[in-house]
């Protein structure tokens, strides 16, 4: 059973009022709201985990198929230049593993402790407490330990891509931000 959201004198009531708890759990109400007698008691509301994929090249195709022609017109100059088939394999791995992140799936998830992303090369892991900043455009965002702006974020922050649940993701993480910064 949830948690009784209702207070009276510092005290969770249960019972008859248990009926008049929304789906999901914990609420913010007191008895005395139901009857405009109190002022509410906020009650600890927790966060169920969200989990992720997100893979760019299969989102956008045309932009995938570009990058690829790009990437085969240089490992054909690289070929031409040196005439090695070996040195065109390097280059053309040192491309797609520079650009991993675009070519292959990633997986984020959001909990109460925390963000972890899973890069095609690398995890990565922060805590709420030290995220300070979240900038997003339409395909990804960038939670940052910095409350500004600075030629250091790259060392210090994550990189996130939304995949097909942006405005979820987006409200997820703005949420979570906001109780941190509130507690």
């Amino acid at each position: 059973m949830p948690p009784c959201p209702f207070v009276v004198g510092g005290f969770p009531v249960a019972g008859a009022f248990d009926k008049l708890m929304p789906p999901g759990g914990t609420n913010v109400r007191t008895v005395g709201s139901l009857f405009g007698i109190s002022e509410p008691v906020m009650a600890e509301e927790t966060m169920q985990p969200l989990s992720w994929q997100a893979h760019p090249a299969r989102e956008r195709r045309v932009q995938a198929a570009g990058a690829l022609g790009v990437i085969i017109a240089f490992c054909g100059l690289i070929y031409t230049a040196f005439g090695s088939v070996g040195w065109a394999v390097v280059s053309m791995a040192v491309l797609l593993a520079s650009l991993s992140r675009f070519f292959f799936p990633s997986r984020f998830e959001i909990d109460e402790e925390g963000i972890t992303a899973r890069y095609p090369l690398r995890r990565m892991r922060l805590k709420w407490a030290v995220l300070r900043r979240f900038a997003h455009d339409r395909h990804g965002g960038y939670l940052s330990r910095r409350s500004r702006p600075s030629r250091f974020d790259a060392f210090q922050g994550m990189h996130i891509l939304f995949g097909s649940r942006r405005d979820e993701v987006i409200a997820a993480i703005n949420r979570r931000l906001a109780r941190e910064r509130a507690a």
